[in-house]
């Protein structure tokens, strides 16, 4: 995997209660049908306590992604808040989902992928009312009307259709 920011902890490694602001925009990768055409900006702040280094940060940005009921492609924006706790080697006893703080830096590379997804919603629509496409002749009911009829019946329900009339 690629690495998307990596903090350099030169200035405050030494000194509890430091604090280390920056802000650089990365491109980032796609994921599932969702892509970043454009770079985001990512605003960190990373703070030394006695057993590691506490982040908080925000992602911004916009994405594209293709509407889940008509498949045109829209931007959507993209605004992630984030915390994480790095812990210096051996500063206490590791557990399975600590992040550790390698002697060149912090890595954020998974908090921000871990971040972005979580916060993605699981359906996108162009807009609320979106009509989507027309499940016979596949046109975009958004932009023309289709002459297909709706109403198929159930093949198992045929006789109950002929009892009607």
């Amino acid at each position: 995997m690629e690495t998307l920011l990596k903090v350099d902890l030169g200035t405050i490694k030494e000194q509890t209660g430091g604090v280390l602001e920056l802000t650089e925009e990365i491109h980032f990768p796609a994921q599932d049908r969702v892509e970043f055409p454009e770079p985001v900006t990512v605003d960190v702040q990373v703070n030394r306590t006695n057993q590691g280094y506490y982040v908080t940060g925000k992602i911004q940005g916009r994405y594209q992604v293709p509407c889940d009921r008509c498949l045109e492609m829209i931007w959507k924006p993209l605004t992630v808040e984030f915390t994480e706790n790095f812990y210096d080697q051996g500063s206490r006893e590791r557990e399975e989902n600590d992040r550790i703080a390698g002697p060149e830096g912090l890595d954020l590379t998974e908090t921000l992928l871990e971040a972005v997804t979580f916060a993605l919603p699981m359906k996108h629509l162009c807009r609320t009312d979106c009509r989507g496409l027309c499940s016979i002749c596949g046109k975009n009911r958004n932009l023309n009307n289709c002459s297909c009829s709706e109403e198929e019946i159930d093949p198992r329900l045929a006789a109950l259709a002929k009892w009607k009339k």
